[in-house]
């Protein structure tokens, strides 16, 4: 069983669209936590109903606090419903509530490669560098896993899964330094997941990078309109021929995702994906 985590914030009309496009291609061999933040004017509240979403679905209810930077407590609380009441997940994947999946084969692709995640050397120019070293509580994860600064990586992480015993020992320690009270100040957060998931998961791995990359692609923002959400503009959002073209350079023939899709339900790139996978793409 696979533990799908997604923190979310708005547009629940969004977040039910896109459990049904997940449960389209995992069926029964998954399961959502939806975290919802604490500033969120939606309760989320009739999402546990398996028959709306063809999945069934877990709010948390010990909400941490999470800002535009990081969701890292939304990943703590989903893995403490994990470890109470699901010993039977194998797998945890962690996405945002911003991509749709546009290839089939979810269940296959994660049991295959078992670990999935983007990992590069970090260093001075990704902009957070400073304030990564700065962190006493990212110090003490270090320090615990005898991370080197040349040994800290980085990358993108939305997409990213792992076998639960990795991602149980890399979360039992992340959630001592990074509790709720640590993450309470937004002032102090930083892409923490970006650091902490392809550091911790390369160590535990020995340094092996894994055998493909996380599963969601993102389109870059390009454009910004004052007073707007970037996520609501439409020239940053993805097309029918970006889908078309990330599918022909699919050369894994991998299950992938992609971001940022509209919110609009009626969108042509959300009614593309939904009938390629109908019609078993």
């Amino acid at each position: 069983m696979i533990a799908i985590i997604c923190p979310v914030h708005r547009n629940p009309h969004a977040v039910a669209a896109q459990i049904r496009n997940y449960a389209s291609v995992h069926g029964n061999s998954a399961f959502h936590i939806l975290h919802p933040s604490i500033e969120s004017k939606d309760t989320f509240a009739g999402f546990t109903s398996k028959h709306i979403l063809n999945s069934d679905v877990i709010l948390c209810k010990d909400r941490f606090q999470t800002s535009y930077y990081t969701a890292l407590g939304a990943v703590i609380s989903a893995t403490e419903i994990i470890n109470s009441n699901h010993s039977n997940v194998t797998h945890v994947y962690y996405h945002s509530d911003a991509d749709l999946l546009v290839e089939s084969g979810f269940n296959d692709t994660i049991l295959k490669h078992n670990n999935g995640f983007l990992s590069r050397q970090a260093g001075e120019r990704w902009y957070p560098y400073r304030a990564m070293l700065r962190d006493t509580r990212f110090q003490g994860v270090r320090d615990h896993f005898s991370i080197d600064e040349p040994d800290i990586r980085i990358g993108r992480h939305e997409g990213s899964f792992f076998e639960i015993e990795l991602w149980r020992e890399m979360l039992l320690v992340v959630s001592k330094f990074f509790g709720k009270e640590a993450l309470s100040d937004t002032s102090c957060h930083w892409p923490f997941e970006a650091c902490i998931f392809a550091s911790v998961a390369n160590k535990l791995l020995d340094g092996a990078a894994p055998s493909t990359s996380n599963l969601v692609l993102t389109k870059n923002h390009r454009h910004s309109e004052k007073g707007k959400n970037i996520r609501d503009i439409e020239a940053n959002m993805l097309q029918v021929e970006d889908i078309i073209s990330a599918r022909k350079r699919n050369r894994q023939n991998r299950c992938f995702g992609m971001k940022w899709f509209s919110t609009d339900l009626d969108h042509p790139a959300r009614n593309f994906v939904k009938e390629t996978l109908e019609n078993g793409g």
